[in-house]
C-alpha cells in the first residue's frame, strides 16, 4: 500500500487534489478522508490518502478551525472556535497512523470519556472527543500561555523552587489519574505542561498518549525518547512508575536545560534510547548548577533504571517532592550561588566588626576627654599656683632691691655731718 503523493497538494472548497504514484491520474478527496485507504479510479491501485494542514474555516464537528498552533507525536493542534459557546478551544487532530489501529481507537474513545469524567486543576479539561470521516479529534480547554519547554528552549532554566512546585502539582494530577482511573500518561515532558495566566501548570494529552496499564503491553514504542523510561523504550508493560521516571527526567531538564540522557547523538533516537537504558543521571551537572542534595536524591530515585527502585506509589513520590520543596519554606535550603547561611554569617561578621569599632571608639573618646580635663586642670590649677609664686617672689625681690637702694643713699650724708678732729 502506497501513499498518494504530490509536493503541492491543491486545496479547493475543503477538498484536496493529488496524483496517483502509479499512473499519474489526478483525483480529489475530502479533507475528512485524509489518511484513509482508497483506490485510484484509473489503475485501481490501493493507496493511503495523504494528510495536510487543515485550512482556516473548516468545521470539525462543532468546532471551526482558526489556525495551526503546534504539532507533536500524537498529531496537530489547532485553535478553534466552539460555535455553540462562542469560545476558543484547543483542537487536536490525532494522526491517522495512530487511529488506523482499531484497538487504539477503542482505547482513545474510552479514555477520553474517563478524562472528561473528572476535573483536576492541573489537568487540561477535555471538552469533546469524536470522529468526522477519518479524522479523530479531541477538543480541549485552551490555555493562553507558554509550555515549560518554551522557556527551556530559550536556554532559561527554572529555579529549584519553581521546578519543584510545578513538578509537585503535576505529580498530584497524575496521582489522581492513576488512583481514580488507572490512567498513565506515557509522554510526560516539559512540552506537555502549560502554564496558565496564574502560573498554574496544566498537564496536556492525558488519556491519549498511550492510555492505561492494561493495554500498554503493545510492542509499539510511544513517547519522547529523551524522557521515556527504560521499560517504555523496550516496549514492556507499563504502570505509573514509568510516568514517575519521565517526570524525574523532566525535572532534570527544567533545572539544567539539558537532557538527562542525551546519548552520543541527540539527532539519533536509537542512540538516545540506548542512553536512557544504560547511562546514569549526570549528578555532576546537578552539583555544578548548585542543586540541593535533597532534589538530586529525588531525581536519582525517580529516574532509577530498575522500576522497583522507584517510588512504590505516587503518594511516596509526592512526599519526597514536598520534602525537597520544604527546604525553601523552612529556610533550610542552600540556593544556587552563595548559600544564604554563609551570607548571613558574613553579614553578622560585618556587623560584629562594626560593633567592635564602635566599642573601641568609646575608650578613645574617654581618654581624649580625660586628657583634655587633665590638661584643663593642669593649666588652671598647677600653672596658676606657679604663676602666683613667681609673682610673689618678684614682689619680694622688688622690695629687697628698694631697701638696698635706700641704704646706699643714706651713708654718705651722715659722714658729711660729723666734725673733723683736725
Amino acid at each position: 500500500m502506497e501513499i498518494l503523493y504530490n509536493k503541492e497538494l491543491k486545496l479547493s472548497k475543503f477538498a484536496y487534489t493529488a496524483d496517483c504514484l502509479h499512473c499519474g491520474a489526478e483525483f480529489s478527496y475530502d479533507i475528512e478522508h485524509m489518511g484513509a485507504q482508497s483506490q485510484c479510479h484509473s489503475c485501481h491501485s490501493t493507496v493511503v490518502l495523504p494528510t495536510a494542514e487543515l485550512p482556516a474555516g473548516y468545521n470539525v464537528g462543532a468546532f471551526e478551525v482558526i489556525q495551526l498552533i503546534g504539532e507533536g507525536a500524537m498529531g496537530q493542534v489547532y485553535t478553534a472556535n466552539q460555535v455553540s459557546m462562542n469560545r476558543t478551544v484547543a483542537l487536536k487532530i490525532i494522526k491517522p497512523e495512530i487511529t488506523s489501529n482499531e484497538e487504539n481507537i477503542t482505547d482513545f474513545i474510552r479514555e477520553i470519556q474517563l478524562l472528561a469524567s473528572f476535573n483536576h486543576p492541573n489537568i487540561v479539561l477535555a471538552i469533546e472527543a469524536g470522529k468526522q470521516g477519518n479524522l479523530y479529534f479531541l477538543a480541549m480547554e485552551y490555555i493562553q500561555g507558554d509550555s515549560l519547554d518554551d522557556k527551556i528552549m530559550q536556554g532559561e532554566a527554572f529555579s529549584e523552587e519553581e521546578s519543584l512546585t510545578y513538578v509537585l502539582k503535576v505529580a498530584q494530577a497524575l496521582e489522581s489519574a492513576w488512583d481514580e482511573h488507572n490512567l498513565i500518561h506515557c509522554d510526560i515532558k516539559p512540552a506537555n505542561v502549560m502554564l496558565d495566566r496564574k502560573d498554574n501548570p496544566k498537564l496536556m494529552d492525558l488519556g491519549i498518549s498511550k492510555c492505561s496499564h492494561d493495554q500498554s503491553t503493545s510492542s509499539q514504542i510511544v513517547g519522547t525518547p529523551f524522557f521515556m523510561s527504560p521499560e517504555q523504550a523496550c516496549g514492556k508493560t507499563l504502570d505509573f512508575r514509568s510516568d514517575i521516571f519521565s517526570l524525574g527526567a523532566s525535572l532534570f531538564n527544567m533545572l539544567t536545560c539539558q537532557y538527562p540522557f542525551p546519548g552520543q547523538n541527540l539527532q539519533d533516537p536509537l542512540a538516545v534510547i540506548e542512553a536512557v537504558k544504560n547511562d546514569p543521571v549526570d549528578t555532576a551537572l546537578l552539583k555544578e548548577r548548585g542543586i540541593s542534595k535533597a532534589t538530586a536524591m529525588l531525581i536519582l530515585k525517580m529516574c532509577s533504571k530498575d522500576l522497583d527502585e522507584r517510588h512504590a506509589s505516587w503518594g511516596e513520590c509526592i512526599k519526597q517532592i514536598e520534602g525537597a520543596l520544604g527546604k525553601f519554606t523552612d529556610g533550610e535550603k542552600e540556593p544556587v550561588g552563595p548559600p544564604k547561611k554563609q551570607m548571613k554569617v558574613s553579614q553578622a561578621a560585618i556587623s560584629r566588626r562594626k560593633q567592635k569599632k564602635k566599642k573601641s571608639f568609646i575608650p578613645i573618646l574617654l581618654l581624649a576627654a580625660l586628657g583634655y580635663g587633665a590638661y584643663w586642670a593642669y593649666e588652671n590649677d598647677f600653672l596658676g599656683t606657679v604663676k602666683e609664686k613667681i609673682e610673689e617672689q618678684q614682689k619680694i625681690n622688688a622690695e629687697k632691691e628698694k631697701n638696698s637702694s635706700q641704704q646706699e643713699t643714706g651713708s654718705p650724708h651722715e659722714e658729711s655731718t660729723e666734725p673733723s678732729e683736725e
